[in-house]
């Protein structure tokens, strides 16, 4: 992370989108705070948990995809902007799909992208994660995500990034040159 901190500050990363992945409990916060401000809060931290503090008060469940969706659009904007940096995406992101959105959204907007776990020594520890975590998350939903949890590198995650664009892409030419065709036969 000091490392990335140093890159960003000396100017090797002018647009980066940080993803952050772990556990309830495991630092990610932490981290994703120090790394705001040691690149002297130039960038922002976008959080899913931030939907049911500003805009709903307290946590349903039942409102998780319409809040993924929430920062996922919170991301866009600032990437459309292009001009705010790092990017800092302060989520659980245990599996590849769930930061893949973010991914494809700072290639789109041609951002780099680094992938941050913590580095505390109880990242993946259910005892301490259960008696650390701020926002009371059960040992049972703990214990199912770490089950869950996916091993996954910057690059395998990019990679599937540029896969999916590609193919929908590929999709949408298509469907274009269908589109197409349907007019010359109805001339």
């Amino acid at each position: 992370m000091d490392k990335l901190i140093k890159d960003i500050n000396e100017g090797k990363f002018p647009k980066v989108v940080i993803i952050m992945r772990g556990l309830p409990g495991s630092g990610k916060t932490t981290a994703a705070n120090k790394i705001h401000a040691a690149t002297k809060k130039k960038g922002i931290i976008l959080s899913t948990d931030d939907y049911f503090i500003t805009e709903v008060s307290e946590f349903d469940p039942k409102k998780l995809g319409i809040a993924h969706e929430w920062n996922q659009n919170r991301a866009k904007e600032n990437l459309q902007r292009g001009s705010v940096s790092p990017i800092i995406i302060d989520n659980t992101n245990v599996l590849m799909m769930e930061a893949l959105p973010y991914v494809e959204l700072a290639l789109e907007y041609k951002f780099d992208v680094k992938v941050l776990e913590p580095e505390t020594s109880w990242a993946f520890n259910v005892d301490k994660l259960v008696k650390v975590n701020v926002h009371q998350v059960p040992r049972r939903v703990i214990e199912a995500r770490l089950k869950k949890y996916e091993k996954f590198t910057e690059q395998d995650i990019i990679t599937s990034a540029k896969k999916k664009m590609a193919a929908t892409e590929q999709s949408n030419f298509s469907f274009k040159e269908m589109e197409k065709a349907v007019k010359n036969i109805q001339l």
